[in-house]
């Protein structure tokens, strides 16, 4: 059985800004307004021109804060990093808040080393060994020569400490493809080549389909890290091991920053400023709140979107009667997300029986509107998981009004539960 997540129907921002099979077919539904502050937002980080930093989404529970979060992640790309976690996430009793805000940001900030490796590959077509290698193998060195042949040529090698270890360790036969990588001591069996029988004239086999090229290759590789990854690979790196394990200090991430930066300008390393989304933002306390508009004013920082179901006002005229400080408030832009109504609700619960491969009648997507605006759209998702088990039971092949009356009758929302607990007390 698959397990569909709240959002698994989502697969990006429409072009078009109407109810139209191109939007039905991303999942994004309602929102116009939202959905082009979204697409601007994707277009910003795709052409690295990042805006305002720090980004407010505002709106009623069920209004589709997340939603639009998550199409942004799916329009730009997994090659852009995108964290998500919630403000109740923040909190921990082993470490700071501003640590772990720190960790989250630069877990959004990707990071591509550009590699330049010497290689060799080739077909195996004689190897010799040291005499009396095994009784060597613990106090010196082993020498493997092998000679290595492509449809340019051949190559004989020598190799020793690790390289020759590793290649005991896969034993090849005379025949395979290995591709050798000096750099990183590794030895690879890549495939095998076909060959012939050996003839009158050959004492040994006769190999066809020889790959081609040259046996000695240089080959460019990208390594896709965060700055994070870059953090915790550093912490025994540096002089004297002064950082514990798994601890990162300021120190250390400055240390890392210089060495980024210096790959940076030396063209060896390219960053990438990718996306921390931290939902139920209005958990967080105004020290938290202050600590990001720190971060977000850093060389390294990448685009901070928060989202609360809270009021927030950004009119400074009439006050602030928000959860969040007024300097950080300056500092923010806001995206409001306009409610959805019963029809836009309905066309959700449809996109999501259409992403589960689940027939449902109208009549019933009219009933799924009517609890997603009275009660709230995750209680209408959960009836209409629990009418999936239901048709499984009846031997229908569809989703109808009846079955759905039957969850929702056996389910009680919480405005239900509240008023049978109130005259049970009674």
């Amino acid at each position: 059985m698959i397990n569909f997540s709240w959002h698994s129907h989502i697969k990006g921002i429409p072009q078009i800004y109407e109810f139209s099979e191109k939007e039905f077919e991303n999942g994004l539904i309602g929102k116009k307004n939202s959905k082009k502050a979204g697409q601007m937002i994707a277009d910003l980080i795709k052409k690295k021109k990042r805006g305002n930093q720090i980004i407010i989404f505002t709106g009623a529970t069920g209004a589709g804060k997340t939603a639009l979060a998550l199409a942004i992640a799916k329009e730009i790309g997994p090659d852009i990093p995108f964290f998500s976690t919630s403000g109740a996430e923040i909190y921990s009793s082993k470490k700071k808040k501003t640590e772990i805000l720190s960790d989250y940001c630069r877990k959004a900030i990707g990071i591509n080393i550009f590699e330049n490796f010497e290689i060799y590959q080739g077909v195996l077509i004689d190897f010799l060994i040291e005499d009396n290698y095994e009784k060597k193998w613990k106090s010196s060195t082993i020498i493997i020569s092998i000679i290595l042949r492509t449809s340019q040529g051949g190559l004989r090698l020598k190799l020793h400490d690790f390289l020759s270890k590793n290649f005991l360790k896969e034993n090849p036969k005379i025949g395979d493809l290995i591709q050798i990588i000096p750099a990183t001591q590794t030895v690879k069996i890549m495939g095998k080549i076909k060959s012939l029988e050996s003839s009158i004239k050959n004492s040994g086999p006769v190999f066809t389909n020889f790959p081609k090229g040259n046996v000695f290759k240089k080959k460019s590789v990208i390594q896709k890290i965060t700055l994070l990854d870059l953090d915790y690979a550093n912490c025994d790196f540096f002089e004297e091991k002064k950082y514990e394990k798994n601890e990162i200090t300021d120190q250390l991430r400055e240390e890392v920053d210089c060495l980024v930066s210096k790959y940076i300008l030396e063209k060896k390393a390219e960053i990438i400023f990718g996306i921390l989304f931290i939902d139920e933002a209005h958990i967080l306390d105004p020290e938290s709140l202050l600590f990001l508009t720190n971060l977000s004013e850093y060389s390294f920082s990448p685009l901070i979107i928060l989202a609360t179901n809270r009021e927030t006002n950004f009119n400074f005229e009439k006050g602030n009667s928000s959860l969040f400080p007024l300097e950080f408030l300056k500092k923010c832009i806001g995206v409001s997300i306009e409610p959805l109504g019963e029809k836009n609700f309905a066309k959700i619960i449809a996109v999501r029986c259409k992403n589960i491969n689940l027939p449902i009648t109208g009549n019933c997507l009219l009933l799924c509107g009517f609890f997603s605006e009275t009660v709230s759209i995750r209680f209408a998702i959960l009836l209409v998981d629990i009418s999936n088990f239901l048709i499984n039971l009846s031997g229908l092949s569809f989703l109808n009004f009846q079955i759905i009356s039957i969850a929702a009758y056996f389910f009680l929302n919480f405005q239900e539960s509240v008023k049978l607990s109130f005259f049970g007390n009674e």
